[in-house]
């Protein structure tokens, strides 16, 4: 008798687990009807069975109906995806996609704001990545930028709309699309550098011309400048290493001989460090290669037949992003 009642005490478990399994999240017995709540972000719209909506949605259905989606974006967006409950979404990366109803849903059409870049260059080169004309990206995309000169030029800055250009004055950098932008990639013709005669640091002279056959970095500097002083190890490094593949000159443009001296104390420096203090060499560089605000450091790499093939206002953010300019202008590694 006692094990009868136990029989019957599992059966009537296993009725109830039965019923109990058979009722939808929302109360029902499993065949609906089932709501789907449908929204959708702003840049676009929804059409629910081909009927759009003007704002969120809650239809029924019964369990099992196939209910088609559609989100079209509004001119200057893009769909991106479905959001929610999405498990039994056919795709939801595709705009148009369908839902089959085996419950209760809430689903999100996200669309995505888009602007225009529109990339041009001077005579003198061109821009390789990601290439002239108009394109199209992503609200907040980082966009990278890579301009390329040509023989006897070399590129200067990226003009026009600047604002999120990671550095304007290097070939090779990023632009953060927060609007339409257009940009462009100047570059200059290279001409002969102008020749100088300085004294150094040591009481000799140095003499531009005279290192004919030696590609030079040229550097405007000073005491006074932090950017010029982070940067000077970077200039140190490359004369120490390149073993007489080029000559470093890092002419400042404001501090007397003893100053100079004081700074570098007993540690001589491989660079040359030329006097110019009392010279119009600065002021003439910056004139003929656009340093209207007579800016420092300003640096300029001349190669062997005494041509400027590379302009930089402001310094190297690091010493590998002065390798690696060398390397595209002169080929040293």
């Amino acid at each position: 008798m006692k094990m009868a009642r136990i029989s019957i005490f599992l059966l009537t478990i296993a009725l109830v687990a039965v019923m109990v399994g058979c009722v939808g999240s929302n109360g029902n017995n499993g065949d609906g009807p089932y709501t789907l709540i449908v929204d959708f972000s702003a840049g676009g719209t929804v059409a629910v069975d081909d009927v759009p909506i003007p704002g969120k949605a809650i239809p029924t259905y019964d369990a099992g109906t196939v209910v088609s989606l559609n989100a079209s974006p509004s001119a200057g967006y893009r769909f991106v995806e479905w959001t929610g409950n999405v498990s039994t979404i056919a795709d939801i990366n595709a705009a148009s996609t369908t839902t089959t109803m085996n419950d209760d849903y809430s689903i999100m059409a996200n669309f995505l704001k888009q602007y225009s870049l529109t990339i041009s260059s001077t005579p003198g080169g061109s821009v390789t990545t990601p290439g002239e004309g108009t394109h199209t990206y992503d609200e907040g995309e980082v966009v990278n930028l890579v301009a390329e000169d040509e023989a006897s030029h070399y590129f200067v800055s990226w003009t026009g709309d600047v604002g999120t250009i990671a550095d304007v004055e290097d070939a090779t950098t990023t632009i953060t699309m927060d609007s339409h932008y257009s940009i462009t990639a100047n570059f200059v013709e290279g001409d002969v550098a102008l020749d100088f005669t300085l004294p150094t640091m040591t009481g000799a002279n140095i003499t531009l011309s005279e290192l004919e056959g030696t590609p030079v970095v040229l550097n405007f500097w000073s005491i006074s400048c932090p950017w010029c002083r982070t940067q000077l190890p970077y200039l140190e490094s490359i004369a120490q290493q390149s073993e007489g593949q080029l000559e470093v000159i890092a002419i400042s443009i404001r501090d007397s001989a003893s100053e100079i001296r004081t700074f570098f104390g007993e540690d001589e420096p491989t660079m040359i460090i030329a006097l110019g203090k009392n010279s119009e060499t600065f002021a003439d560089y910056c004139q003929k290669y656009g340093n209207s605000r007579g800016a420092i450091p300003f640096t300029l790499f001349v190669d062997g037949e005494g041509m400027v093939k590379y302009v930089k206002f402001g310094a190297f953010s690091s010493e590998a992003q002065l390798w690696d300019t060398l390397e595209s202008v002169f080929g040293i590694q």
